[in-house]
């Protein structure tokens, strides 16, 4: 069995980018709309079928205006965090409340439950009955209601009749030059890295030891499951244990390693597959950007986050430039965290190196320094041309 996800070519970013962006006021709208393909799917639904959905308020901390005021007062990243979380939770806290007064009529109606308030991105997630969602569509604050879609990994590529991209572990790691970079001193040591994934097996040989859990700090500050709950990390599949693996697995006694940031500490959510939605993941974008809910610390931040999940373009519905996912990522990105996507793995699916064929929400660039998506590349061809199956640009979507 041979593994070739574009994680495993995953660069030594060990972010010391913290790169980041943050805070001003948007326009709020007369009222929302509902997306497709929720308005389908509530056209379709009996009266009493409730629906997952999401909530996005108009009014929205301008991200971009708060991270080039936080420049321009030459912001320590202590000071960047603090700013960035109180003021994304004040705008969260001063919009949501008229929203909240009809959700919780309409919950004690029975029409409504399971609401989940994000200061995150200013979203509000819940199940809800057609009538209920329309209701609240209506009211002034609301910006836009959308489907509270399944999330999936981008699964390994699993084939042994064709060759491998990297036949040993050392190579892939030979490929992008992380053994050259150790012999500089740059490890990971010191250093908190992380995943949002299907979760990670806290009692790998390869992880354990350095989950930040198991040195001196609360459960609860480095693991986060939204959909099950475990106290601890758990795998819901193999997944996220594989990427961890990637991003800084190594072996308990040597350098035989199968990472990159060999002497980092870790944390992780697993909100990916297996009952994971939408939601769940701006749930994980949030508990990343404060895993201590102390805006006044930044040990608990990590430093990058990974995520080998995504829409297709092909086969998930959600369209290119997909936005649902931007001011959490772009929260996430100015408390301090460096955000890292896997391109896809549907580079091949119109034939080889199909254009335009990234996932959401890896197909949006904005600038050198914040969030991008990290494709494969052929470790056997020289010059490493990027992999037929890698997914790839162009990008078509800015800010």
């Amino acid at each position: 069995m041979r593994f070739k996800t574009a994680f495993e070519r995953i660069l030594f970013i060990m972010p010391l980018l913290c790169a980041s962006l943050l805070w001003g006021t948007a326009s709020v709208a007369v009222s929302g709309t509902i997306e497709s393909p929720l308005d389908e799917m509530i056209s379709g639904a009996a009266p009493g079928q409730k629906i997952g959905v999401i909530l996005v308020m108009a009014d929205k901390v301008d991200n971009a205006a708060l991270n080039q005021q936080l420049k321009d007062n030459h912001a320590t990243l202590q000071q960047r965090h603090y700013q960035v979380i109180t003021a994304l939770q004040q705008k969260a806290t001063l919009t949501q409340g008229p929203v909240q007064i009809v959700l919780n009529d309409l919950e004690a109606q029975g029409q409504v439950e399971k609401i989940r308030n994000f200061w995150i991105s200013n979203m509000i997630a819940f199940h809800a009955t057609p009538e209920a969602i329309r209701t609240l569509a209506d009211l002034e604050p609301v910006e836009k209601i959308v489907f509270d879609f399944p999330v999936q990994t981008i699964k390994p590529i699993i084939d042994d009749s064709q060759p491998p991209i990297i036949t040993t572990r050392s190579q892939g790691l030979d490929v992008i030059h992380a053994p050259a970079v150790w012999a500089m001193g740059y490890t990971g040591q010191g250093r908190l890295v992380a995943n949002i994934d299907t979760g990670v097996d806290g009692t790998h040989p390869a992880l354990s030891a350095r989950w930040r859990g198991n040195n001196g700090h609360p459960a609860w500050q480095c693991w986060f499951d939204p959909v099950d709950g475990y106290a601890t990390p758990t795998d819901h599949g193999q997944h996220g244990t594989h990427t961890m693996g990637t991003i800084c697995g190594r072996s308990p006694t040597t350098y035989d390693t199968v990472g990159v940031a060999i002497n980092a500490q870790w944390i992780a959510a697993g909100s990916v597959d297996y009952g994971g939605t939408t939601a769940d993941i701006i749930a994980s974008f949030q508990f990343m950007s404060d895993p201590d809910a102390n805006p006044a610390t930044t040990d608990d931040v990590p430093d990058a986050v990974g995520n080998s999940w995504g829409y297709s373009p092909f086969f998930h519905g959600v369209p290119h430039c997909d936005d649902t996912f931007w001011a959490a990522i772009d929260g996430c990105e100015n408390a301090g965290v460096v955000v890292i996507f896997s391109a896809g793995n549907e580079g091949d699916y119109n034939g080889p190196n199909t254009p335009n064929s990234l996932r959401t929400p890896a197909d949006r660039a904005t600038t050198f320094f914040n969030a991008f998506s990290v494709g494969a590349i052929d470790g056997h061809t020289a010059g490493y041309p990027i992999a037929d199956f890698s997914s790839r640009g162009p990008c078509q979507c800015g800010s």
